[in-house]
């Protein structure tokens, strides 16, 4: 399932740290919402979220730590495998509605409207997709907390992300055996570093093709692909 919401900014300029604002504006919905008696299920301690989101900014450019917008509008897409956690976030998203919500630099963002996206139906076993956010694939050692980020022509890109979809299955309580016949190839891509909090993440932006059985691709396709995908990472468009 898939949504679309429209923000209307009060100023025209974003810190290059806007993933990390709309993070916030989701958890401040979920604390006002019901109580916050469903907060923790989504943001409580080392918890997998089922969902991934993609940012659309007008035409832009950075100026060191700051985006320069064409305009005043932000499209926000979120998607889920989970029909009940969209709910949940609809609901509460839905509540913030026409409220403010402060962001750095003076700025405000406030939420108009929220529409249903159309969803690609996912039958073949063979897909060409496109990025809408970059695409990171993460190897975090636990004994320094330092991460690595593998790009698709490096060697080590395929076995790392078929080792996290295998924990994206694992998570979201899908048998291990549709990761069997998986397969992923990105021949050409931009190569992405955004400012994350206090670190630096390196994607992939392009088209790939991705083959594997129908129900694990129609997954991957609610609930994005490889690393960070809560943190607006991972999240693609089906193309044919």
């Amino acid at each position: 399932m898939r949504y679309k919401l429209i923000f209307q900014l009060e100023d025209n300029v974003l810190t290059v740290n806007y993933r990390e604002c709309l993070i916030s504006f989701l958890k401040s919905a979920l604390k006002q919402y019901s109580g916050g008696s469903f907060y923790k299920e989504f943001y409580g301690e080392c918890k997998q979220k089922s969902f991934s989101f993609a940012v659309k900014l007008p035409r832009c450019s950075f100026v060191k730590d700051k985006i320069l917008l064409d305009g005043m509008t932000v499209e926000m897409y979120l998607s889920s495998y989970d029909l009940s956690d969209m709910v949940i976030l609809y609901n509460a998203l839905n509540g913030q509605r026409y409220k403010e919500f402060p962001l750095p630099m003076n700025n405000k963002l406030t939420l108009k409207n929220i529409f249903m996206e159309h969803e690609k139906d996912v039958r073949a076993g063979e897909m060409i997709c496109q990025t809408a956010m970059p695409l990171a694939v993460r190897d975090h050692d636990r004994s320094t907390n330092k991460d690595k980020y593998y790009l698709p022509d490096d060697e080590r890109f395929l076995p790392k992300l078929k080792e996290i979809v295998l924990c994206q299955l694992d998570s979201a309580g899908f048998d291990r055996s549709l990761l069997e016949g998986f397969d992923f190839a990105m021949p050409e891509y931009k190569k992405s570093v955004v400012k994350f909090k206090d670190t630096y993440v390196t994607g992939a932006l392009g088209l790939f093709c991705m083959k594997g059985c129908p129900e694990l691709i129609r997954y991957l396709y609610q609930a994005g692909v490889g690393s960070r995908r809560s943190e607006g990472f991972g999240y693609f468009n089906i193309v044919k």
